[in-house]
């Protein structure tokens, strides 16, 4: 027997102006749930010994709000650092800096996230770190 994937149309005869003037009225008081990368709640537990897990949160054994994050379109976590790029392409950095892994130029711990001034200008998409052992990001 073949597998046969069927599409279904839903029934819009309930949907009117009414609706549309609601869903009008969302955008315009909400603006921030509507355009992209609009903004997240992140929530980070463990060891933030250097920062990585947000400002004043030094460990956490359960999911701690950290309100900072919210302007992230992306979220890349590595070993002691975490870094975000926002929905603009502007990347930020915290945690730990040795090896000068968080791209500042300097061995510097950032319990706060900050933006990478070397990129600057660039519209910065994707990233990576790495993962287990004192290295690089790219």
């Amino acid at each position: 027997e073949d597998d046969v994937i069927t599409e279904t149309a839903y029934d819009n005869k309930n949907w009117g102006e009414e609706v549309d003037g609601e869903v009008m009225r969302w955008v315009a008081e909400y603006p921030q749930h509507w355009r992209e990368g609009g903004q997240c709640e992140v929530w980070m537990c463990g060891d933030g010994r250097h920062g990585q897990i947000g400002e004043n949160t030094r460990f956490s054994l359960t999911p701690a709000h950290q309100p900072e994050f919210g302007e992230a379109q992306l979220i890349v976590q590595g070993n002691n650092c975490t870094f975000t790029i926002t929905r603009h392409g502007t990347v930020y950095a915290c945690g730990e800096g040795s090896y000068g892994r968080l791209g500042q130029g300097n061995s510097d711990d950032l319990h706060t996230l900050t933006a990478i001034s070397a990129l600057q200008g660039y519209v910065v998409t994707s990233m990576s770190t790495s993962k287990g052992s004192d290295g690089h990001s790219v």
